[in-house]
């Protein structure tokens, strides 16, 4: 009893090796060559045209020796394979007499019909036969042979009788391999970056992992968290809805999704030769997000994610390919209000944006600056009307808190009494730390007799060229027309001084600028102007001035463009200031 337990046991396990094993049949591809001995002339080689394999044969005028190689695709048999048996099977026909000899052999292939007819008889025999009978032959030689050839595409073999001399020795002949295999196939265990680790049957391994497995057992793979090469890489199953990681199996061009779970495990195919399974991990990026204002300033909040977080905020975590969305936030920071324009990624959607992420990265929200000079702070008023004394409008105002406000520009619009506006014009600008500006193309008046003058003093935010927005203040006046004089406009003071000063507007200008001044007290006052060399060009004035404010104007229509200076000497005071003609 004991005895049939055991050969129980040895025939379950000899039939489980056996299920593994794959038998199959290669039919060999013929390629016959010849040597032609014709009647005349000298013998050649060539392909024979009595379509024949082996033997002596004649045909025509010529006497055929035909000799065989056989071509056999193995390239579908694993390289790794055991081969545990192999036999050749031999097929005659078409003869004309069986009582000759064949030979099998160890031909290989060659590229001429010369050298194929000779490299077959010259190979080592695998088989002689004494005459021209069909069978199946198993054989040791042929199964090492093979063995020694796994991994080419193709096997070959030669066929020719030594009794090719004899005119009736011909004959067609199949050959065709049976083979028996356990196949191994080699698998390689690898993640989706080039490096990092593996676990392979339990054991961490270094990716990409070759092991050998036979057909039929089982391969057990799992993902490993890691970080590599600046990056945190995850198995992203429940992490992030999008990208799922998965096993894929590649093979050649093809590939194929397996398995969702960061454990693995199946069972061996012969078709797994060759292929790799690869673990899908997914890149974890870090991403920040910055309010970007003109200059460099930062600050701010922002709303990523629906939540609201001061700018620049910490790092959120996106798993590759997934998203983030955010919203920008418009704010005011010492009176200039700051205004979306445009994301990082050049998207001009404000709310609930959406980014896909594949890096890691710092997404802007980028902003436009724009003053804000409401009246509460701009404080806008104008001198007062004189009943004696014609005085030009002058505009007073208080300085812009932000120091980033860098000039301020006045501009006008008129509506005399018998017609409309007349278009907005700008008539000036100033740096900061100016905050009065005088209109020498009106005076006063005492209410609406000819003109209601409107100004606006803008604010002017260097950093994006911008102004704040209209806010216009209402006086009364008259044309002065004192621009219209050729040299000196006027030589009555128009208002109390209390400091010379000199400028000129427009600036650049071309061809002419009006320059004025003001003195305080009285005094032998010139205005001169000098080229970038400092020779000097004109003198506009030069005589006794009582205190008040004046202009000038200067004309450069004969002068090349270039920069030009002019000075003003009154007493002791002595003031240079820089201009430029651009024609």
């Amino acid at each position: 009893m004991k005895n049939i337990a055991i050969s129980f046991i040895l025939i379950l396990t000899f039939f489980s090796n056996y299920i593994k094993a794959t038998t199959k049949t290669k039919i060999g591809i013929k390629t016959s060559v010849a040597l032609i001995i014709p009647n005349e002339g000298d013998n050649y080689y060539g392909y024979p045209n009595g379509l024949h394999d082996i033997g002596g044969k004649t045909v025509a005028l010529t006497f055929e020796k035909a000799r065989t190689s056989y071509q056999f695709d193995i390239s579908d048999i694993p390289e790794n394979s055991i081969i545990t048996s192999a036999s050749l099977s031999v097929s005659f026909s078409n003869y004309y007499n069986r009582n000759y000899e064949c030979k099998v052999t160890f031909a290989d292939d060659k590229s001429s019909p010369q050298d194929q007819y000779w490299e077959i008889s010259s190979a080592n025999v695998l088989l002689s036969l004494d005459n021209y009978d069909s069978g199946n032959y198993n054989l040791s030689a042929l199964k090492n042979d093979l063995i020694s050839c796994l991994g080419n595409n193709y096997y070959y073999l030669g066929a020719y009788t030594p009794d090719e001399i004899y005119g009736n020795s011909n004959a067609n002949l199949e050959l065709s391999l049976n083979i028996t295999y356990t196949p191994k196939v080699e698998i390689i265990a690898q993640n989706n970056f080039p490096g990092g680790t593996i676990k392979v049957d339990g054991t961490v391994r270094s990716s990409p992992y070759p092991f050998i497995k036979n057909v039929g057992n089982t391969a057990s793979l799992e993902a490993i968290d890691q970080n590599n090469s600046g990056y945190y890489r995850l198995w992203n199953d429940t992490e992030a809805p999008l990208n799922k990681s998965k096993w894929v199996k590649r093979s050649g061009s093809s590939s194929w999704n397996k398995n969702y779970n960061k454990s693995y495990s199946f069972t061996v195919a012969e078709n797994d030769d060759g292929s790799e399974y690869e673990a899908g991990l997914r890149k974890r990026f870090n991403v920040t997000f910055k309010n970007q204002y003109s200059g460099g300033i930062t600050g701010g909040q922002i709303i990523v994610n629906g939540n609201t977080y001061n700018a620049p905020t910490s790092t959120f975590n996106v798993i590759e390919q997934n998203t983030i969305t955010a919203t920008a936030i418009n704010s005011t920071v010492n009176e200039i209000g700051y205004y979306f324009q445009k994301w990082s990624d050049n998207s001009t959607e404000k709310t609930d944006h959406e980014f896909t992420i594949n890096s890691h990265q710092e997404i802007k929200a980028h902003f436009k600056g724009i003053p804000k000079f409401p009246e509460s702070i701009r404080n806008l008023r104008f001198n007062s009307y004189h009943p004696r004394f014609q005085r030009n409008v002058k505009l007073y105002w208080d300085e812009h808190p932000n120091p980033l406000v860098t000039h301020y520009k006045i501009w006008r619009q008129i509506r005399p009494r018998s017609g409309g506006f007349s278009p907005k014009e700008l008539i000036g600008t100033v740096n900061r730390g100016t905050t009065s500006f005088t209109d020498y193309d009106y005076f006063l008046t005492n209410g609406y007799t000819d003109y209601r003058l409107y100004y606006d003093v803008k604010a002017y935010y260097q950093l994006d060229n911008t102004v704040s927005s209209d806010n216009y203040e209402i006086t009364y006046g008259e044309n002065s027309a004192i621009n219209k004089k050729a040299k000196l406009d006027d030589e009555t003071p128009l208002e109390n001084v209390y400091e010379n000063s000199i400028s000129n507007y427009p600036n650049p200008y071309n061809p002419s600028t009006t320059i004025s001044f003001s003195i305080k007290e009285m005094g032998n006052t010139k205005i001169t102007v000098y080229d970038a060399l400092g020779r000097k060009i004109t003198e506009l004035v030069n005589e006794v001035k009582q205190p008040g404010s004046y202009n000038v104007t200067f004309d450069g229509s004969n002068l090349p463009s270039g920069i030009y200076f002019y000075t003003m000497k009154v007493n002791s005071f002595v003031q240079t200031k820089k201009m430029l003609l651009t024609k």
